[in-house]
């Protein structure tokens, strides 16, 4: 089982994750390893990224990113279903995972340092939820303060901040 977190943003809280993603000299990778560029990165449509760095192991099941066994960082972005509902998106990540042998395999110490220094930078920069198990950016917290946006964790469920 792995370690995520989940989070409200628009896309001005977004671009200052992007931001500091970039500046932390992180690689981006689209489901297939390609690398991205900041630019790239923000212009896609793509809902689901990799986070890595440059000696990180990378497997592939076919010509896509198999993201048990990699060292990745999988970064979901949110989503906004229609007017009004921004959907969550998350950070997520596996430190460890069963081979094919059935040997327990952990991962680098430091994919786990990476994972908790974007986790503190979203913990420090957003607000908790009330069930405290979503943040929300600066940003999207505007939209649901003063327009009345809700924050969706599902389908029928909404997140109160």
């Amino acid at each position: 089982m792995g370690r995520q977190i989940r989070f409200f943003f628009d896309k001005e809280d977004e671009l200052l994750f992007t931001d500091y993603i970039y500046e932390n000299n992180f690689l981006v990778m689209d489901v297939k390893a390609n690398i991205l560029t900041k630019a790239d990165m923000i212009a896609s449509n793509d809902l689901s990224f990799y986070l890595t760095s440059t000696d990180s192991r990378i497997d592939k099941r076919g010509e896509f990113i198999d993201q048990i066994t990699s060292e990745v960082i999988e970064y979901s972005r949110e989503k906004i279903w229609n007017d009004g509902v921004l959907k969550s998106g998350r950070l997520w990540v596996e430190l460890k995972y069963w081979n094919s042998s059935g040997e327990h395999i952990p991962k680098s110490n430091q994919l786990g340092q990476s994972y908790n220094t974007l986790k503190k930078w979203i913990i420090k920069n957003t607000r908790i939820s009330t069930c405290k198990n979503y943040y929300i950016g600066k940003h999207a917290y505007n939209l649901y303060e003063q327009s009345g946006w809700k924050m969706s964790a599902g389908p029928k469920c909404f997140v109160e901040f």
